[in-house]
Formats: C-alpha cells, structure tokens, sequence
C-alpha cells in the first residue's frame, strides 16, 4: 500500500510518497500554498494511487500545539472531507531542520554554496521525513 506524506505550511506544502510495501519514503514534489493547492493534492493522490495520507502536526520544543497547528488542524478536515477518508497525524518536529542539514552535507561535499543552491526549498524532503518517522512506526 502507498502512502502520501504531507508538510503544510503557510507558503508552500512537500509531498512526499513511499514505495508500493509501505516502507521506504521519498520526496515527490512542492507545491505553493494557494487556493488550488487542495485540488493539486488530491490529484497527486490519484496519480500515485495513495491510500493513506500522513500529514505533520506542528509543536513546540516542549510539546505543546504552535500557532501554525490551528491551521494545520482546519486543512486536514479539509482533506479528509475532500478525500473522503482520514489524514493521520504525525509529529514533524525539526524535520526541515534535518531536511536544511542533508542538503547542506551534499553541497559541501561538492564544494557548490551558491546563493541559489542555499535557498532552495526542502518542503518535500521535510514531507519524506515526516512519512518516514510513520512507516517505522507501523512497521516495527
């Protein structure tokens, strides 16, 4: 069964997707944070034959709901009643810090720190993260 694994944010949204098991994640693509962004999803879930979808709750380093989760909380009602089915939530805590870092590590090893290569967005890397941290803990 594939997954879909989602990092909502106010500008743009990773998705990521695993492998036909289950097991492994992969970043997919990024999308900006528009109106049509909810149409685009669901066309990825049709194009990938996703089944279940994870998407990143947002909490502070104590734990604690942060001012992005409210929205997070309205837009997987959204999906779920877009999709018709439930949107699973998963902790996404430093995943774009580890996202920022795995990039950082593999411009240095080719010595390219340009400007453009610095600001590149790691929302679907984040996304892969988050869907990651889920199909370990199911398939333990």
């Amino acid at each position: 069964m594939k997954y879909l694994g989602i990092d909502y944010g106010t500008k743009r949204i990773g998705i990521a997707v695993s492998d036909e098991g289950g097991r492994i994640a992969f970043p997919f693509r990024i999308i900006q944070n528009t109106p049509s962004a909810l149409v685009e999803i669901v066309t990825i879930i049709d194009e990938t034959n996703g089944k279940d979808i994870v998407l990143g709750s947002s909490v502070d380093t104590k734990g604690e709901e942060n001012t992005v989760m409210h929205v997070i909380v309205e837009f997987k009602k959204i999906l779920e009643d877009a999709v018709g089915g439930k949107v699973i939530l998963m902790n996404e805590s430093f995943t774009s810090v580890e996202a920022r870092r795995s990039l950082e590590g593999k411009k240095s090893l080719h010595a390219r720190k340009n400007k453009q290569e610095k600001q590149r967005p790691t929302d679907d890397k984040a996304a892969a993260l988050i869907l990651q941290r889920y199909l370990d803990k199911i398939n333990l």
